[in-house]
Formats: C-alpha cells, structure tokens, sequence
C-alpha cells in the first residue's frame, strides 16, 4: 500500500511529521511513500490534481491548518480520494473551529487535532 505524506513545507514542525510519515511507511512497514510538501497558501490544492487518481492508498495529512477559508473545497477533494478506496488521516496542531472538526471528521478516516501541540 503506497503511503502519502502531505505536510507542510516552511517549518520544522511541518518537515518532521512529514519525516516520521516517511519513516513509518518505509521501514516499519516497509510500504513505499510519496511526500507532498504544501504551503497555508495552496488552498484546495493541499491535494493536488495528481493524487486525485490514485486507488487503495493511505493518506496522512499533517501540520496544515484545518481553519482555512477554501476547508470544503478541500473536502470535496478528499471525498474524492474516498471514493477511489483511500483511506485519509489529518493530524493538526493549529486551532479550527467546531463546526470545521464536524466537517472533516465526517469525511476523514481518522481525525487529531490537539491544538496548541506539536504536530510531529
């Protein structure tokens, strides 16, 4: 099963857990990984067009804000890697908002939002 890291690129808190995604994948597990390396900025395209097409993968999304404007945009694209048999974790430290948790929890495999921790 490929294992697909998305996290952020501009901190130490984002490269790591895209770094311990990396480590889980490929020798725990010894599954082999993509890491995509994304910015507050990206918007939708925190999942970009190019894994929209991919089947049977595991997608971890770490240390990119949850309370962002383009949120439902954003999980029209996961259900949409849903509907190809992904599965999708988004594990986060910023804060967000109770109504975004609902939205994302309902779409998500698996949701963890500690606010105010370290992602990694």
């Amino acid at each position: 099963m490929l294992v697909v890291s998305i996290s952020h690129r501009n901190d130490f808190d984002g490269i790591a857990s895209a770094s311990l995604v990396v480590r889980y994948a490929s020798v725990i597990n010894s599954f082999p990984s993509l890491v995509s390396l994304k910015d507050y900025g990206d918007k939708e395209k925190v999942v970009d067009d190019r894994l929209l097409s991919l089947t049977g993968a595991s997608f971890i999304i770490s240390d990119l804000s949850t309370n962002v404007k383009e949120i439902d945009e954003i999980i029209e694209r996961i259900r949409k890697l849903k509907a190809n048999q992904n599965k999708v974790m988004w594990i986060d430290h910023h804060q967000t908002t109770e109504e975004i948790k609902g939205k994302l929890s309902n779409v998500v495999d698996a949701l963890h939002i500690r606010e105010g921790e370290v992602t990694a």
